[in-house]
């Protein structure tokens, strides 16, 4: 399941991606016939996810850079990205169940 992130009718955007054996990844979100392109390719996560259960993905922007945290814990920084859109949500892979709690958007 990922969180999907800046994008908009053109573009869809980023996906800060988590699976249920705690692997995490960043990628930038294909649209048509253009496919996605990995950022932070399967990563490995075991000391800070919940596999097969509950995770908190949180991704900020700030002082030009993205930091990803998986249940309060940074598990990633790097230099942002242009996005294209403000929209924002979750995203489901095909052949796979994920559910959503809630999502919040802050903009300082």
């Amino acid at each position: 399941m990922g969180l999907l992130f800046g994008g908009s009718s053109t573009d869809n955007g980023y996906a800060f991606y988590i699976d249920t054996a705690g692997n995490y990844s960043l990628y930038k979100e294909g649209i048509g016939t253009t496919a996605s392109t990995v950022i932070i390719p399967s990563t490995q996560d075991s000391l800070y996810s919940i596999k097969n259960n509950w995770n908190v993905l949180e991704l900020d922007q700030t002082g030009g850079n993205w930091t990803g945290f998986i249940n309060g814990t940074q598990v990633f920084q790097m230099s942002a990205r242009t996005m294209t859109g403000a929209n924002c949500g979750f995203k489901v892979l095909p052949g796979t169940t994920g559910f959503a709690d809630y999502l919040v958007v802050k903009s300082y």
